[in-house]
């Protein structure tokens, strides 16, 4: 058996660099001061038997977290260089992890995933692949962790001890077993055709939205467009918080200067928004939905869905609208971002989404579509074309804080 094994929070407890490694400034100070900081493996006799497993091509690590962070944290604590390394894995895509076992030679039906995350049981699906979530330091609820569908779940370092030790679990002749809760959700097919049957879909904006590498544009450093797109950018850190942080009133922080600053509480971001969608659909008649847009991932690959949480606040603060408590359209396979490279086609978009059965009412006037940003308009067009194709019916309107100014 091959273990591919996630590292922060799985073998190391990294938690007091996780404010750090928010953006890239913050991480390569880490990396190159890693002991000024309190990190520690999860049992002293981790680094020994991995390294041990190493020497007989058993274990390999795979971490999102950048190489040179990846490679002081280990070295820190005694583990082999030998020990195979994948870093910037950007699980749950499936891309980068299926080179490297392509690359090493590991029989994919003879390995499994371990990690903390959601993510780390999301690639192993998609890449068809026995998976277990290690629960004894996750930031993950039980209900991500259940739908995520891992086959094993490991809740105490002993028990992960355990396995290393043995190079095997107590089922040996375990195997892959796919996800059963996709059965539960509805999919629709999209061919040709279907181009020419798609909604009409009206964009509701609060303001607009240009990229980062313009905020110093001295035709725009003061603008309206820079501090609206830079609100978008803290709106969507805010899905790398729990509900439990966000109640207690953390603050995104960002990486200057060599010390860690406070920007916003992110509490404050979201009802920030919350407040100007309420303001903005005063005027909204009845027998209107709103819906949350899906995000790139599954919603369960986030510590918070923004998204929805924005939909069901503004729906109850609003009496004409209705909204759904459970997510409507899901994201039910990683899709790559846009300004990653990522296909923004029609058709690429609804091969990744579904929608949740349970529920009942479709028939509307207005039917508002919850998004972060459009730029071609195609996921929410998508969003839209799903909901029609199921049998919802309404004008369909696209509500976003920020619609990608065209210029750029």
């Amino acid at each position: 058996m091959h273990i591919l094994l996630d590292l922060d929070r799985t073998l190391i407890d990294t938690s007091s660099v996780e404010e750090h490694m928010r953006d890239s400034r913050g991480r390569d100070y880490v990396a190159n001061n890693i002991t000024r900081f309190l990190t520690d493996p999860y049992h002293e006799d981790l680094a020994k038997l991995l390294n041990k497993m190493a020497n007989h091509s058993m274990v390999s690590i795979v971490t999102n977290s950048p190489k040179h962070y990846a490679r002081a944290v280990l070295k820190k604590h005694g583990f082999s260089q030998d020990i195979p390394l994948l870093a910037s894995a950007n699980k749950p895509h499936k891309e980068n992890l299926a080179q490297f076992i392509k690359r090493q030679g590991i029989d994919k039906s003879k390995s499994i995933i371990i990690g903390d995350s959601t993510r780390d049981i999301m690639v192993a699906h998609e890449l068809g692949v026995v998976s277990a979530i290690t629960t004894y330091h996750t930031k993950f609820n039980q209900a991500k962790i259940d739908l995520s569908e891992p086959t094993y779940s490991i809740d105490k370092i002993e028990d992960l001890l355990e396995i290393l030790d043995n190079g095997q679990l107590e089922d040996d002749d375990f195997e892959y077993e796919p996800r059963q809760r996709l059965d539960k959700l509805q999919t629709t097919s999209f061919g040709f055709a279907d181009h020419f049957n798609f909604p009409d879909v009206k964009i509701i904006k609060l303001g607009d939205y240009i990229a980062s590498r313009y905020f110093n544009d001295p035709h725009y450093k003061y603008s309206d467009e820079v501090a609206n797109s830079k609100r978008i950018l803290d709106y969507k850190e805010t899905k790398g918080f729990t509900l439990d942080e966000i109640k207690r009133g953390v603050y995104n922080k960002y990486f200057w200067n060599g010390t860690l600053n406070n920007s916003q509480k992110v509490s404050d971001i979201i009802m920030g928004v919350k407040n100007e969608l309420v303001t903005k659909l005063s005027q909204v008649t009845s027998d209107t939905l709103i819906v949350a847009s899906p995000n790139s991932l599954p919603h369960y690959c986030y510590l918070f869905d923004t998204n929805r949480a924005i939909a069901i606040v503004v729906g109850n603060k609003i009496d004409s609208l209705d909204y759904a408590t459970k997510r409507l359209i899901e994201r039910i396979h990683p899709k790559s971002k846009s300004t990653s490279g990522g296909d923004r086609s029609i058709d690429s978009q609804i091969s990744t989404l579904a929608l949740n059965p349970s529920y009942e009412r479709k028939d509307y006037k207005n039917i508002l579509i919850f998004d972060d940003v459009s730029t071609t308009n195609s996921q929410i067009q998508s969003v839209a074309y799903l909901l029609q194709k199921k049998g919802f019916t309404g004008n369909f309107y696209g509500l976003v804080i920020g619609q990608t100014n065209n210029l750029y």
